[in-house]
């Protein structure tokens, strides 16, 4: 029951049509089947190593007159193929088995964030369709299938995307922190559940209970050149938080603006190992990528390169400046 081994199901995961069909009869309330003509593109490939991530077209038959069923439907599987096909991993059974175990947590966590956000409207985020866990009796079958958004992008790493893209996800980034800070969410979700990519498609894989400037950070080192991301630093933390307390409904906010700002800083040197490692990863894969040309290759390299040098130049930085702030820090006694 490994979702590290290959399989003859959509995307070679263990998901089949009939699975596909049969939760989205249910999620949909209708008899209609999926057509001879259905088809899944995968669109993961290079955008993660934790998911099979596939645009489903459905082909609708027998589908009543006033039915209005999506004609296509992204479809998302928890599966380690992807980072085992890259070969940066070596380990034995037990290795891949822990692996497995945390993209069940991964995906159970992603769900439980789609159910909680749902209960908002106008959040940047896709309607999920279904959303099936992983649990003790099954540690197989889970899936998410969630809308196609019509016109969506993917900001890709070895792209050098604007401020102006960021501050759109920093907005989007706040207004999600309020929803979560005006609804708490109750222990049994926790112990059940384990509880962006660009405007209306916020990523929810590594949703977690926190504050929101962590999610800035990862996105920022990914996307932004690092001159840029150190330039907008602090434009970008003040339209997170701005966005946050513009949605908070009168609510008072649970901290500053500085304290805020001071967060970013603390918690910089933190994701940037994370991202440095990723990214480091992702260069690899790509130079040894036969469908790449030579020519796409070193166009992107740069790019890629100066995003992690100056991730790993602002660690030490960072390390430096946070040895001081940390001195002003007060805990509250639990």
């Amino acid at each position: 029951m490994s979702l590290h081994e290959q399989r003859d199901g959509i995307l070679e995961t263990q998901v089949t049509w009939a699975d596909l069909e049969r939760h989205l009869q249910k999620a949909l309330k209708t008899s209609a089947t999926l057509g001879p003509a259905r088809n899944v593109v995968e669109i993961g490939e290079e955008n993660g190593f934790a998911s099979r991530c596939g645009l489903v077209s459905c082909d609708w038959v027998g589908a009543e007159k006033d039915e209005k069923l999506p004609e296509t439907v992204v479809l998302k599987i928890p599966s380690a193929l992807p980072m085992k096909k890259m070969g940066v991993m070596q380990g034995d059974a037990a290795m891949w088995e822990g692996y497995d175990k945390k993209l069940r947590e991964l995906h159970n966590i992603e769900i439980a964030a789609y159910n909680f956000l749902g209960k908002f409207e106008g959040l940047s985020i896709p309607r999920m369709y279904y959303g099936e866990v992983f649990t003790e009796e099954d540690k197989l079958n889970g899936q998410i299938c969630i809308e196609f958004v019509e016109n969506s992008r993917v900001m890709n790493f070895y792209v050098e995307h604007t401020v102006e893209q960021l501050k759109q996800i920093a907005r989007a980034l706040g207004k999600i922190q309020a929803c979560s800070l005006r609804k708490e969410i109750s222990a049994s979700e926790l112990k059940t559940n384990m509880l962006a990519d660009f405007a209306k498609t916020v990523s929810l894989e590594c949703a977690y209970s926190g504050v929101g400037v962590t999610d800035l950070l990862r996105i920022s080192l990914f996307a932004l050149p690092a001159k840029e991301r150190r330039e907008s630093a602090s434009q970008l933390v003040e339209e997170m938080y701005t966005s946050m307390v513009e949605n908070l409904g009168g609510a008072e906010s649970p901290y500053s603006l500085e304290k805020l700002q001071s967060l970013y800083d603390i918690l910089l040197p933190h994701s940037a190992t994370y991202f440095a490692a990723g990214g480091i990863v992702f260069i690899a894969k790509q130079a040894a990528n036969a469908k790449l040309s030579m020519e796409e290759k070193e166009k992107r390299k740069p790019v890629q390169m100066d995003k992690v040098i100056g991730a790993l130049e602002d660690i030490l930085v960072y390390h430096g400046k946070n040895k001081e702030l940390v001195k002003e820090l007060k805990f509250k006694d639990q």
